[in-house]
């Protein structure tokens, strides 16, 4: 069980840190009415981490970002995947991302690692009952 409040915090602190490497206004990202490259390439970064690391659905995602459906965040959680594994400064300035969220995270040091175990474990006991 995750205290709302601790959470709250956490994905504030993820807006807060996106805007900041992309030199993004929150309002701007959150209002999901900007087109500028930096509003964009921040929303992209926060949604990819509120799907990925936090676990959220997309359709929870208009929660924090107006008008995001469904398809909207699979589409910025798709093109933020690719553009991590195609260029590395991408991928060097999500690893700066993490980092700074690693120090405000709520469930401590490890947990990707964590996940990641669970998810293979998971995918092990399914593959073995087959």
């Amino acid at each position: 069980y995750i205290n709302k409040n601790k959470m709250e915090k956490l994905i504030n602190e993820a807006l807060r840190i996106s805007c900041n490497i992309w030199n993004a206004n929150p309002k701007d990202v959150t209002e999901h009415k900007c087109r500028l490259k930096n509003t964009i390439m921040a929303k992209r970064m926060f949604i990819y981490y509120l799907k990925i690391y936090l676990d959220f659905k997309h359709k929870d995602m208009s929660k924090y970002i107006k008008n995001c459906d469904h398809s909207t965040s699979v589409y910025h959680v798709k093109q933020f995947k690719n553009d991590i594994k195609l260029y590395a400064p991408m991928k060097n300035t999500f690893t700066n991302f993490i980092s700074q969220m690693t120090e405000v995270s709520i469930y401590g040091v490890g947990y990707k690692e964590k996940k990641e175990q669970i998810q293979k474990l998971r995918k092990e006991i399914l593959d073995f009952k087959a």
